[in-house]
């Protein structure tokens, strides 16, 4: 008798368990074809509808990453920056180890961002792709991106996506902008031999490129710059060498006084009185006024040197 009870509460629990765990295969069934209709929906280009049954689905399913994956692409499809940008952020809440699939939603949302004609939010979606991961394949928005970069100040950043495009692109026009956009940006940090040396390149290659002037003009004013530091710290050999670019090319035509002022107190300090009392001249000659300080102490100078002969 004893026996027959153990057994039948046996048979009941393993009745009870079976149920259950058909019960839960149904309930995983329908919601993989729920979010596989969802997937399909999507892949047709039906967004619209895919949203109405998710929306329905994580009522009761508010902690299911992949259907608030489904939903950013979802708003992608439908470059709606703000949905997609809510519901990729939920899913690596949810799972943070699904950061490459957000990765590749994000990169969905910028392209038919882009389509619609929405630079800004193009920009804004690329760069959680990069802040998700920077070794992403960027391919044609690698320059847009390095773009944004730069407006928000972030030069560091649009640095590596620059030479990215230096290195990678196939376009000359992309890689001329990229390249004198790296020399500002490094001009920007303080980077000022690193950015004439991106000038110099730059007006090596793309000389005949309307972006000349302005490399010319930057490449003059770091290569002042580097100069009164390399003078101030008695570093004559590189303080001559970068005055040298600025004089070369008469650029910027309003510091070149200040160029050949600073050369001739180079000049000065190594023994060499004549080299000294031409620069001092044409500081004079590029003042035809014959004022301010500048042309006060050149004409000090010269008049020094003249009484020492």
């Amino acid at each position: 008798m004893n026996m027959n009870k153990t057994n039948l509460k046996f048979l009941a629990t393993f009745i009870l368990i079976t149920f259950n765990i058909l019960i839960i295969s149904i309930n995983c069934s329908k919601k993989e074809a729920t979010l596989r209709k969802a997937k399909n929906l999507i892949d047709s280009k039906k967004p619209e509808e895919a949203m109405e049954i998710l929306r329905e689905y994580v009522i009761d399913n508010s902690y299911d990453a992949d259907a608030f994956l489904l939903m950013g692409k979802a708003s992608s499809e439908m470059a709606n920056f703000n949905d997609a940008d809510h519901y990729y952020l939920t899913v690596l809440v949810l799972d943070s180890l699904k950061k490459n699939e957000v990765a590749d939603g994000y990169f969905l949302l910028a392209k038919k961002c882009f389509e619609k004609g929405r630079k800004d939010l193009t920009q804004k979606a690329l760069a959680r792709v990069f802040h998700i991961n920077n070794d992403y394949p960027f391919g044609d928005f690698t320059l847009t991106l390095a773009d944004y970069f730069f407006d928000e100040k972030m030069f560091q950043q649009s640095i590596i996506l620059y030479k990215k495009v230096i290195e990678t692109d196939t376009v000359k026009d992309n890689k001329a902008e990229a390249l004198l956009n790296t020399g500002k940006a490094q001009e920007k940090i303080g980077l000022l031999k690193e950015a004439v040396e991106s000038y110099t390149k730059y007006l090596e290659e793309y000389y005949r490129y309307i972006g000349r002037d302005e490399a010319l003009w930057h490449r003059g004013e770091c290569a002042l710059n580097i100069a009164e530091k390399a003078f101030e710290e008695k570093n004559y050999s590189d303080a001559i060498n970068y005055l040298q670019i600025v004089i070369s090319n008469g650029v910027p035509v309003n510091k070149l006084d200040e160029a050949y002022f600073i050369r001739g107190e180079i000049f000065l300090a190594l023994g060499d009185n004549k080299s000294a009392e031409q620069d001092f001249l044409k500081v004079l000659d590029l003042t035809p006024y014959r004022t301010g300080n500048l042309v006060r102490k050149a004409t000090e100078r010269i008049r020094n040197i003249r009484s020492s002969k």
